[in-house]
């Protein structure tokens, strides 16, 4: 497991900061493995002051087309609407 930072405890992060400021790596000996340790790594990751991708990568380990590596370069805006609640639609009033 490494994590590659461009920061260090204590630096700043203005509001127009690049959203990588760290990459989370693992090696195993298998998908599967891999998988694990990188669940693993996430849940030790600590990470403050900032929003994070922390769970959406969770959510995608968990995903069973993910796991079998049965996606492409189309699979996350899918993937994500699906799991996007939709927004109520207006309700439209009547005047009696």
């Amino acid at each position: 497991i490494r994590v590659d930072a461009g920061i260090r405890a204590g630096d700043a992060i203005t509001p127009h900061y690049d959203s990588m400021i760290a990459k989370l790596i693992v090696l195993a000996e298998d998908r599967d493995d891999a998988i694990a340790r990188m669940k693993r790594a996430l849940g030790e990751l600590r990470l403050e002051g900032v929003k994070s991708t922390r769970a959406l990568h969770l959510a995608l380990l968990d995903d069973p087309s993910f796991r079998a590596a049965r996606f492409d370069t189309n699979f996350l805006e899918p993937w994500l609407a699906a799991r996007t609640p939709a927004k109520p639609s207006a309700v439209p009033t009547t005047s009696a």
